[in-house]
């Protein structure tokens, strides 16, 4: 089920969302409706903590800028698909900022809805095809990689830092770092990061776009700093 999110100060605007949703993706996606900001911002940071997929949001909110809430959003968690439309086509020239997977000039038709949310849903099972099976707890849990931030050894348990919850496994950080591909780094004995997950890198530790930061070991900061300019030159 894929969770959609529409934020727009015309209700209008909202209603024709919702009902090009529920006649087409009946069954597959949910969507709840914001006419502002703030509520926007609350819902998915503080509500659904992040367990949000598609952000549909129209660039012009009255006194507040779609494109600066898309951005906001999108540092926090990069997982969620941005989807812009306006009926103000001089606005879409900031829209990149976003990382935007595709944009809508109103009035918006049914089939450029469908053509977005599609665009939107691909990239995301894409995504998902990079998974980690873990044991938590006596149950099976899928993890997806790009939402986990950073592993950390505590007390002989490996914390596993996702997008929104915390998985507890009972192994060797050596042993799980087999498992995942290269832009997780072992930063210091008691962590591995996620290097897309982090904001900036400084001999006080790996800040991250969630606010957090992870301790980067003096022995471990060089074979750190490395990886993490290899990966930012490999996403340019």
């Amino acid at each position: 089920m894929y969770k959609i999110v529409a934020c727009d100060d015309m209700k209008e605007s909202l209603f024709f969302i919702r009902n090009v949703v529920e006649q087409n993706y009946f069954g597959q996606a949910t969507v709840t409706l914001s006419t502002d900001a703030f509520s926007t911002i609350d819902y998915i940071c503080e509500t659904a903590k992040g367990n949000v997929d598609i952000l549909m949001i129209d660039i012009d909110l009255g006194n507040d800028n779609g494109i600066e809430v898309a951005e906001l959003i999108k540092q926090k968690y990069p997982h969620i698909k941005i989807i812009f439309f306006t009926g103000h086509i001089d606005y879409a020239r900031d829209i990149f900022e976003a990382d935007p997977c595709f944009f809508i000039v109103k009035p918006m038709t049914e089939e450029r809805v469908i053509q977005a949310i599609d665009k939107a849903i691909s990239l995301i099972q894409v995504e998902r095809q990079f998974c980690i099976s873990i044991v938590s707890k006596g149950e099976i849990r899928n993890l997806q990689l790009s939402r986990i931030r950073f592993v950390e050894n505590r007390n002989r348990t490996l914390i596993i830092r996702e997008q929104n919850l915390d998985c507890e496994v009972h192994m060797k950080l050596s042993e799980l770092q087999k498992q995942l591909p290269d832009n997780f780094i072992r930063c210091h004995q008691s962590y591995i990061v996620n290097l897309s997950h982090i904001r900036e890198l400084t001999l006080n530790g790996a800040e991250l776009y969630s606010g957090e930061v992870i301790p980067v070991s003096r022995s471990k900061y060089s074979d750190t700093k490395k990886a993490f300019l290899e990966y930012l030159q490999a996403t340019v």
